[in-house]
């Protein structure tokens, strides 16, 4: 690694627990220098800032601030799921609230629902509003003009909807293999974003997704550009179409 990347902990007031962050610096790095921002869901800060560093340093891209998003991580309070599994990075992300036949005497249960209900919208606000106001006012930012939110799956699928909710936030979406999430119930009326989407014929039925958000977004005058690669869920695509997209998006 050619810049610094910092790890963040602190007390999320939406999410009300301590979540991270991590904020990728490059070579240069000064606090008074203004930096363009990308923001990727899943943690991505280490990946993204190693395929684009070079490009940084060689000046063909500009230099930016690159946020990764940690997923939840287990807390003390989880021993009241007394041992069932919940997917706290679906329920953030696509907002999923179905119970199992393994967990459903669960559904009942005040203190389990108060964990775990309302995390979709809950997380949304802690991308868009409380780690922005954290990185404001920690560093120069750009303009917004200049930003871009990415995800892949279910990350995908929420950096839609967080567009959607937020929609003068982030000026660049890239939802890559987007699932779990019911595109008609997102409002794209308001957004101005760019959108870069992409998925493979080999995951056919997200590939089908990645079609529908497409013509929603055609549907409502939202710029977009879609890619079709013959691959499944695969990380190995999602890392090409990010560097791909982003040295696009920040080229000099």
């Amino acid at each position: 690694m050619k810049g610094i990347i910092k790890t963040i902990e602190w007390h999320s007031n939406y999410l009300d627990e301590l979540r991270k962050i991590s904020i990728f610096e490059p070579v240069g790095f000064h606090k008074d220098s203004v930096y363009d921002l990308i923001v990727t869901t899943d943690d991505q800060c280490y990946a993204i800032a190693q395929i684009l560093q070079d490009s940084i340093i060689k000046s063909t891209i500009k230099p930016v601030l690159i946020i990764g998003i940690h997923d939840r991580e287990a807390k003390p309070v989880d021993t009241i799921l007394k041992g069932y599994e919940f997917s706290f990075r679906a329920r953030e992300m696509i907002g999923a609230e179905y119970w199992t036949k393994e967990n459903f005497e669960l559904h009942r249960d005040s203190a389990v629902l108060k964990l775990i209900r309302g995390r979709n919208e809950k997380y949304k606000k802690w991308v868009a509003l409380e780690v922005i106001d954290f990185l404001k006012l920690n560093y120069n930012l750009s303009d917004n003009a200049n930003w871009t939110l990415g995800g892949f799956s279910n990350g995908g699928a929420v950096v839609a909807n967080i567009c959607c909710s937020y929609p003068g936030v982030f000026a660049n979406i890239i939802s890559m293999s987007p699932c779990g999430s019911d595109f008609d119930e997102f409002d794209f009326s308001k957004t101005q974003s760019k959108f870069y989407v992409c998925a493979g014929l080999i995951e056919w039925p997200i590939y089908l997704r990645s079609l529908k958000l497409a013509k929603l977004l055609s549907k409502n005058n939202v710029s977009f550009k879609h890619k079709t690669y013959f691959k499944g869920h695969s990380y190995a695509m999602w890392m090409k179409f990010y560097k791909i997209t982003l040295i696009e998006i920040y080229k000099k």
